[in-house]
């Protein structure tokens, strides 16, 4: 009979310790998850701020491309001051199509799709490629003008052919 009054007492024993561990994991679980809506709303934070910026970033962009347009309009089109005028409104209207993939993440709209010509993205990059590396490397095309314009959400392929260049 104290054998069995042994074996049920250590049965109680295993059972509160069972019960124990059954209660540290719903604790850690509880903690797990705690910390991860943490991530969670510091990552959306994250991305609302990044959209808010973009946002900002393409509201002067769209200013600086205006004015670069309306200097345009009264340069002779043979010009020098003609041809900075048109890179700078290529360039703010470039830099425009890269912050709508950063706006998008921000849990606004998403980016649409466009129809870009591919050879005139590439040849942009191409040229902004050549002047960040210098005389050091030199940026050589060969583009087929029979490439169709593709549908392509505005920016990603700016961002891909640059990366592409510059690895």
């Amino acid at each position: 009979m104290a054998a069995l009054g042994a074996v049920a007492a250590a049965a109680i024993a295993a059972a509160a310790i069972a019960i124990g561990w059954a209660r540290a994991d719903r604790a850690s679980r509880r903690a797990d998850k705690a910390l991860f809506d943490q991530r969670v709303e510091a990552l959306e934070a994250g991305s609302r701020l990044a959209a808010d910026l973009a946002h900002d970033l393409d509201n002067l962009l769209t200013a600086v491309a205006g004015q670069a347009e309306l200097l345009l309009a009264g340069l002779e089109p043979s010009s020098i001051h003609s041809q900075g005028a048109k890179e700078i409104r290529h360039a703010a209207l470039s830099a425009a199509r890269l912050t709508r993939p950063l706006r998008s993440v921000g849990g606004g709209r998403s980016s649409s799709a466009d129809v870009i010509d591919v050879n005139d993205v590439t040849g942009t990059a191409a040229g902004f490629l050549q002047r960040k590396f210098g005389t050091q490397i030199k940026v050589e095309l060969l583009l087929d003008p029979a490439v169709k314009p593709i549908r392509i959400g505005a920016g990603r392929l700016d961002a891909l052919v640059l990366t592409l260049g510059v690895r």
